[in-house]
């Protein structure tokens, strides 16, 4: 189950043959590069029992084989990152589980300047309910976590027409399949998109249109449907004044959703500098007032990111992308999603930040969020509120030490709330080129209600030989 030869050579020599076949267009640089993990992990808490309720210790071994691949070339891109993840529990063998990881995608150049094909797939683990109670690793077992994958296939016609625009024409299939038993779910997205480039004078413009359906199988087929008409003006080669207006489905509060049946608006400014990138909108949506906000900085030893934007979806539509009109969908960056059965349409109000100070021989980061989740149905709304500070010393060429600090504050709507905190210090060693040791020592507790607050304390001993 845990060998490492159906993973490594068979793919290896499957690629590298495909890619020496191929014509001099596709042809390019492969990198792959497998490793191996093994380590031996200690908990005084295995079951996440409550305070006061006695506590049973344990010592998991772990043994994690994968590899990463890289391939480019003129018109072929791809990346692979895979693991599998075994975990080993002397005493309570029933718990022996591996647990696959992978993220993988690519973009295919079918026909030059005309025909694109772009793809994703990731497979992971994520709590099933996050009132109930279930770690933030496999190590506690699955009795509230979920396999789950997410594959969005995209081709694409793309064409320039000079000063018309830049035209395209996009289909994406996506599917999200869950295990224990939680309804899969299809998504079909239809979108054109034409954008004038400003080389071709001050006023661009974009006109878009999306239709996207969500097949949840056990639940209702949810609608998507947004047409926008966007105007920028250009006041300088780095500022922009920014109108947009159209029409976008209405969700209703009796579950109903009246296609198209919104009209929206913002208005606003951007401007671009070597260091920053900044927008800033204001305007109506079904829903009431809007705001769309986003800053970039990358400065010399501060760089930060922050945004602020609002839209509706549910957890599918968050896992299979959040705009389906982009290139390549993505899951929403640092989420905090709702449970896995969870359907229904909340309007997503996420404010988030992100700093990295460097030092001389240190780098800090921080990053903060702060999440609504409105449901149209139920008038009712989740939020979450948390941040995570960590602190990366250089100790010489080849350790580094990490202390790092997370908090989460989770109200739901049913009125409980939850409060988690984790502590956690690292220490890195480079034994060789080649070699890696990582120790890892942790403490994390969640304070809940109806018996649901557990403490536990986590010790880890890893040792990765890359090949």
């Amino acid at each position: 189950m845990f060998s490492r030869r159906s993973v490594k050579p068979g793919l290896f020599v499957l690629v590298v043959g495909v890619a020496g076949s191929l014509p001099h267009a596709f042809a390019g640089v492969l990198q792959f590069r497998p490793y191996l993990t093994v380590g031996e992990i200690y908990t005084d808490n295995l079951f996440l029992v409550p305070p006061g309720t006695p506590r049973e210790d344990a010592f998991i071994t772990e043994i994690e084989p994968g590899f990463k691949l890289n391939y480019v070339a003129p018109r072929l891109q791809g990346n692979i990152d895979y693991s599998l993840q075994g975990l080993l529990y002397p005493g309570h063998s029933d718990m022996n589980h591996a647990y696959n990881r992978l993220n993988a995608n690519g973009t295919l150049e079918a026909v030059e300047n005309w025909l694109y094909i772009d793809g994703r797939t990731i497979y992971g683990h994520q709590v099933i309910d996050p009132e109930k109670t279930g770690g933030r690793s496999n190590l506690f077992g699955g009795g509230n976590r979920a396999s789950y994958s997410a594959t969005t296939l995209s081709p694409y016609l793309m064409h320039n027409f000079g000063s018309v625009g830049i035209a395209t024409l996009r289909y994406s299939y996506g599917r999200a399949s869950y295990s224990r038993d939680i309804p899969d779910t299809t998504s079909n997205t239809w979108s054109f998109l034409l954008a004038r480039q400003p080389e071709y004078g001050p006023l661009t413009y974009d006109l878009l249109y999306v239709d996207q359906e969500l097949d949840q199988q056990q639940g209702e087929t949810l609608s998507f449907k947004r047409a926008r008409v966007g105007l920028q003006y250009h006041v300088s080669p780095r500022s922009a004044l920014l109108a947009d207006a159209g029409k976008e489905n209405n969700f209703l509060p009796d579950g109903t959703i009246d296609e198209l049946g919104a009209t929206f608006w913002d208005v606003g400014a951007s401007f671009n500098t070597e260091e920053d990138n900044f927008k800033v909108l204001f305007g109506h949506r079904f829903f009431g007032t809007s705001y769309d906000f986003e800053w970039h900085h990358d400065g010399a030893d501060f760089h930060t990111d922050m945004s602020y934007r609002e839209e509706p979806t549910n957890y599918n539509r968050l896992i299979l992308g959040r705009e389906p009109s982009t290139l390549v969908t993505a899951p929403l960056p640092y989420a905090r999603l709702p449970s896995l059965r969870d359907r229904r349409i909340f309007i997503l109000k996420r404010a988030s930040v992100g700093m990295a100070f460097d030092l001389s021989d240190s780098q800090i980061r921080v990053r903060l969020y702060d999440e609504h989740r409105d449901y149209v149905q139920l008038d009712e709304t989740d939020h979450v509120v948390g941040g995570r500070l960590e602190w990366e010393f250089a100790l010489g060429n080849r350790d580094s030490l990490v202390p790092s600090y997370s908090y989460r504050r989770y109200d739901f709507r049913d009125g409980q709330i939850n409060y988690y905190y984790r502590s956690q210090i690292e220490w890195r060693h480079q034994l060789s080129r080649s070699l890696k040791l990582h120790l890892a020592l942790r403490n994390e507790r969640r304070n809940s209600e109806l018996g649901k607050s557990y403490r536990v304390n986590t010790a880890v001993l890893e040792l990765t030989k890359y090949f």
